[in-house]
């Protein structure tokens, strides 16, 4: 289900249709990646940190492959051309529904409910910790992503001023170099 909104944002008019399409698909990787554990280690029966290891290395292996499809599918179809590679997400989809349909479901019970307030309660020492780390995280990531673009773009400005300066009288001055929208394996430029 991810594969669907991630493919999409391509062709995404404005904004808001952007927002809803990343909205979609952090619901859709939760609905995963809450259940995928427990799931596991019920299948994995007496061999859990098997089980556990082989989830862990496949989504540390999706994590470290997945940039590197993408980039090279947008480099092929281009951003706004990339819907058809949700396929390959749809096909994977079936293959597992296929593969876990007939896995039973056990509610898992509990004799002893608690509630989220006493369960802070009991590990404050931990979670507020963990809490800060993680706010702090969140803000360093996102000011990397939002401004780290235009620290690049400054720079290859200031970059190719300083290459017009160190030229010669009567050369002709250094250009930024312009890369494609697009290319492809047939002869256009590959960008780097």
């Amino acid at each position: 289900m991810t594969a669907v909104p991630m493919s999409l944002i391509g062709m995404a008019p404005g904004y808001g249709v952007l927002l809803i399409l990343l909205f979609i698909t952090g619901i859709s990787v939760s609905v995963f990646h809450v259940p995928a554990p427990v799931m596991v280690a019920d299948l994995s029966a007496a061999r859990k940190g098997r089980g556990m290891s082989f989830l862990m290395t496949g989504g540390e292996l999706a994590r470290t492959v997945g940039p590197l499809v993408a980039v090279a599918a947008v480099s092929v179809f281009g951003l706004e051309d990339f819907y058809p590679v949700m396929i390959f997400g749809l096909l994977s989809s079936v293959w597992l529904y296929s593969k876990f349909r007939r896995v039973p479901v056990k509610p898992v019970r509990s004799s002893h409910k608690l509630s989220i307030l006493e369960t802070w309660r009991s590990l404050r020492h931990l979670l507020l910790p963990l809490t800060a780390i993680l706010i702090t995280r969140g803000f360093m990531h996102a000011s990397m992503t939002a401004f780290l673009p235009t620290y690049i773009k400054t720079e290859t400005i200031i970059l190719g001023r300083r290459c017009e300066l160190r030229e010669k009288p009567g050369e002709k001055l250094s250009q930024l170099p312009s890369f494609p929208k697009r290319s492809s394996f047939h002869g256009s430029a590959v960008l780097l």
